[in-house]
């Protein structure tokens, strides 16, 4: 069996980011990472998108004891995201954007060509609370793939964050990543792309 809460945890090609949330007021050491691969994306056949059975969460765990804090997923989380369709092989991407040594933002990609944002709450008082308690937020940031083998784009790589300034004093994250399928390097049949993303939230 499963330790409790990771069944959707895949073939983890990305490594754990040590981090650090307030977890009911306190701060705390976490690791934070994408579910992972799934191997039937090996199977699929023919190059047309398919949802994925595991890989398709993003979790939060205690770094000293691996108790999972929080995770998102399309189904059975704190955070249900129908959108969160495929397996995450990809590091996530975190953003401290205040300085404060707390993790603020989590960017993640999956093999769907999504781009997911979560926003972590300093407040939270529990995973599972309401209003002031929830843990975080997030929803899915941008949708760059299709139905076809030529719009079937495959995010492998972690979203690059940079945080910009214009003049006048705008501010905004760009969002970089480009696609391919890393498990057929030899793959014509899709129209990869690189994205630069801009992020004004």
């Amino acid at each position: 069996g499963f330790t409790p809460g990771y069944a959707k945890l895949g073939r983890t090609f990305s490594a754990p980011k040590l981090a650090k949330l307030n977890v009911n007021g306190t701060a705390t050491k976490v690791l934070i990472f994408t579910g992972g691969y799934d191997l039937d994306q090996d199977t699929i056949g023919t190059n047309i998108p398919k949802n994925d059975d595991i890989g398709n969460s993003l979790f939060v765990a205690n770094a000293e004891t691996g108790q999972l804090i929080w995770h998102a997923s399309n189904s059975g989380a704190q955070l249900n995201l129908s959108q969160m369709t495929n397996s995450m092989p990809a590091d996530p991407t975190l953003v401290d954007i205040n300085g404060d040594g707390l993790v603020d933002i989590a960017y993640a990609s999956d093999l769907r060509g999504q781009v997911f944002r979560f926003d972590f709450n300093p407040l939270n008082t529990g995973a599972d609370g309401v209003g002031a308690g929830v843990f975080a937020t997030g929803g899915r940031f941008a949708s760059l793939a299709g139905a076809t083998a030529a719009d079937n784009r495959r995010f492998f790589s972690a979203p690059d964050v940079a945080l910009m300034r214009e003049r006048g004093g705008k501010t905004y994250f760009t969002v970089s990543i480009g696609t391919g399928f890393r498990a057929s390097p030899l793959n014509t049949d899709t129209n990869d792309r690189f994205y630069v993303l801009r992020d004004s939230n």
